[in-house]
């Protein structure tokens, strides 16, 4: 009979697992008596967490934090057995929460304040807290916000603004402007002997019986002033008589080209062609890049479009009775020029939504709501709530 003996094998015990294998923790077999509870920022690396302290399951704890920087925050958990073993060995491996944070719990109001202009429209905003930091805006020109286009705007370490200006292209952008008075002191040069004076708010060139062409000249007109594109803005002049088509004109050449406005008490002619029924309102002529066509506007209406210019070979910029033989009374009040294409603000419907944030993430969006600016002449915008303007204004640019 052999005898059985126990004792230390010798050499080395070899064992072979798979590489990259996940770490392996067996189910919890009793509960847990304590929670360390750490955290940090979402974003930040797990190296980065911070203890906030040991808990018994259920109990309660607090996190320090600052309302105007606060972001979502990660915590993670591990859990500890009566003898003290931790229910992972790593905090890479432990239970994460992520804790959504926003104060911004509330859909804010929005309204307009004072009547839209042409090219701003001013909204007041409400039911936001202190804590807000950042403003989201949706504009879009329907009800269901497709295409909307998105604005965010931090306010750093202030309180949000109260009143946000939305801007679009701002009236005609006048290189230069008369509005009556005397032309001679204002820019331009007399040609001719016809008598000329002051009628009310008027330059009145009248050159009845006279047979003597009169009008004026812009001293210092620019060279290849339709290069870019030319806009010329004229208020229909009061005409008592005029004899002919010649002989209460404005008219613009760039050495090329040549365009004439052709006025009578009731009507306007661009070219000599199309008679326009022009009601008082103000008439734009605006040239296309270069000279080549150019379109009508009376009003906030195209009469126009792509009208040829006629050729020339002289430049400048001229307004009054330009017939040699035949005569006009005409007063006229104001002119102007951009040295760019310029067509008139239309008005325009936008819908409105915002939300807010004091954290990482928006709360609820408001309704979408519609705002209209009005035309160039202040005509179609909405009215708003008469409000007094002691914020500081966000401005949001629809052009940019």
């Amino acid at each position: 009979m052999a005898d059985l003996m126990a004792k230390r094998p010798g050499g080395v015990n070899l064992v072979a697992r798979r590489a990259g294998a996940p770490p392996y923790y067996p189910a919890a077999t009793a509960p847990a008596v304590r929670v360390a509870v750490f955290e940090h920022d979402a974003g930040e690396p797990v190296e980065a967490a911070r203890l906030v302290g040991y808990f018994a399951p259920g109990a309660k704890g607090s996190l320090p934090f600052n309302p105007a920087t606060d972001r979502n925050k990660v915590l993670r958990l591990i859990s500890y057995s009566q003898s003290g073993a931790p229910d992972v060995s790593q905090l890479a491996h432990a239970t994460a929460v992520t804790v959504i944070f926003n104060r911004e719990t509330a859909a804010p109001a929005v309204q307009q304040v004072g009547a839209a202009a042409s090219d701003r429209l001013t909204l007041g905003i409400t039911g936001f807290t202190e804590y807000a930091r950042r403003r989201r805006i949706r504009i879009a020109d329907n009800s269901s916000m497709t295409g909307a286009s998105v604005i965010e705007y931090d306010s750093g370490d202030q309180i949000m603004p109260r009143y946000v200006d939305i801007l679009r292209n701002p009236p005609l952008q006048a290189a230069f402007t008369w509005s009556g008075g005397d032309p001679g002191t204002n820019g331009f040069t007399k040609q001719g002997s016809g008598p000329t004076q002051a009628s009310g708010n008027a330059w009145r060139i009248n050159t009845a019986g006279t047979d003597a062409a009169t009008y004026y000249t812009k001293n210092g007109f620019p060279a290849s002033p339709f290069q870019n594109g030319f806009t010329l803005e004229v208020q229909p002049p009061a005409v008592t008589s005029a004899e002919s088509d010649q002989a209460v004109v404005v008219r613009v050449e760039d050495g090329a080209k040549r365009y004439e406005l052709q006025f009578t008490g009731t009507q306007v002619k661009l070219n000599g062609g199309t008679a326009h029924a022009h009601g008082g309102a103000r008439v734009r002529l605006v040239i296309a890049q270069g000279g080549a066509t150019a379109d009508l506007w009376i009003g906030t209406t195209k009469s126009e479009n792509d009208t040829a210019g006629q050729a020339t070979t002289t430049s400048g910029l001229s307004f009054g009775d330009l017939a040699t033989t035949d005569d006009a009374d005409a007063g006229w009040s104001y002119l102007a020029y951009a040295l760019l294409p310029q067509e008139p603000n239309l008005t325009r419907t936008i819908y409105v939504r915002v939300s807010h944030s004091a954290g990482n993430s928006y709360g609820p969006e408001s309704a979408a709501q519609s705002f209209t600016f009005a035309d160039e002449y202040g005509g179609g915008g909405t009215s708003g709530t008469t409000d007094e303007l002691y914020y500081l204004r966000q401005q949001v640019d629809l052009t940019a």
